[in-house]
């Protein structure tokens, strides 16, 4: 029996349409961007919004000073199109996940073009505790977001960050506002860590830290006891804790300076979407209302 050319080739076509559907999807899937800790996956989706596939390395409530890979990190990192990192030594592990990872994509480094604040000769990290150079954080991820962008998006992705920007601009302007409100005698805190000290710099806030520890380690009994007479002598009263690291330091000068704590302050990574820090924007509010408020207790 002859079969017809017409029902052959429909048989043909019939057999090749799954595959012929498959392809819009493939052509159309959105890059895979990495993003070291919450707070860089946070402005990296304040501009891209959904045009790209976000997975972020480090999450809400991590510390990244203490970040140790596992192989699922490296598995994240497959097919990545570009990995956003911060730089200044917070998270130098990101090329050697890549090469185990076998990962090529570019790296967008948020701090490029930053002049960093530097503690016994090594540059801070901690550049986006200032708006302003968050600001210079966003242009840098743009400027690695436009080139993997799939036709099309880069139009929603130039929206997101005019977007953004002008939230910075705001978010600054607002900060300035309110501390300069506060008498230079009081615009001072202490905090459990020396993450503050951009945003000591940009908005004349005083921080009281240990000058040994860090966020995972106890601090000194010399350090705690300075810090207590500054509290004593000085009668500050902003004393906050952190939501990762080491807690002694600030129990212990709780207890001997007779202050009780007034909240939690968000600095190196972002807390839960539902929690008060979901968001760069948010955490910066949160901290500062906190601040305000217990520097004004009388």
């Amino acid at each position: 029996m002859i079969r017809s050319p017409t029902i052959s080739l429909r048989r043909r076509a019939l057999l090749a349409l799954p595959a012929l559907l498959a392809l819009p999807a493939r052509a159309q899937s959105k890059p895979i961007v990495i993003a070291t800790f919450s707070i860089l996956g946070d402005l990296v989706a304040q501009i891209a919004g959904d045009t790209v596939e976000l997975r972020v390395l480090i999450g809400p409530d991590q510390d990244a000073h203490d970040f140790q890979p596992r192989p699922s990190d490296a598995e994240k990192l497959r097919g990545a199109a570009l990995v956003v990192r911060n730089g200044l030594g917070l998270d130098p592990w990101i090329e050697r996940l890549m090469r185990g990872a076998r990962t090529v994509a570019p790296i967008v480094t948020t701090t490029e073009r930053l002049n960093p604040l530097l503690f016994n000769g090594i540059a801070d990290p901690h550049a986006w505790m200032d708006v302003q150079r968050a600001r210079t954080y966003t242009l840098n991820i743009a400027s690695g977001l436009y080139p993997i962008l799939p036709s099309g998006a880069e139009r929603e992705a130039r929206a997101g960050i005019s977007t953004l920007m002008a939230k910075l601009a705001r978010l600054d302007d607002d900060i300035r506002k309110e501390l300069a409100a506060i008498p230079d005698k009081r615009r001072v805190l202490v905090a459990p860590h020396a993450a503050l000290r951009y945003f000591s710099d940009a908005y004349g806030v005083n921080v009281v830290a240990p000058a040994s520890g860090t966020a995972e380690t106890a601090p000194s009994p010399l350090d705690i006891a300075t810090i207590v007479r500054r509290m004593k002598e000085e009668k500050i009263t902003a004393l906050f804790r952190s939501p990762i690291g080491n807690d002694t330091l600030i129990r212990t000068v709780a207890l001997e300076a007779g202050v009780p704590v007034k909240g939690t302050i968000y600095t190196d990574a972002l807390s839960p979407p539902d929690g008060p820090a979901g968001t760069y924007e948010a955490m910066m509010r949160h901290n500062v209302r906190l601040m305000i408020s217990a520097m004004t207790e009388t």
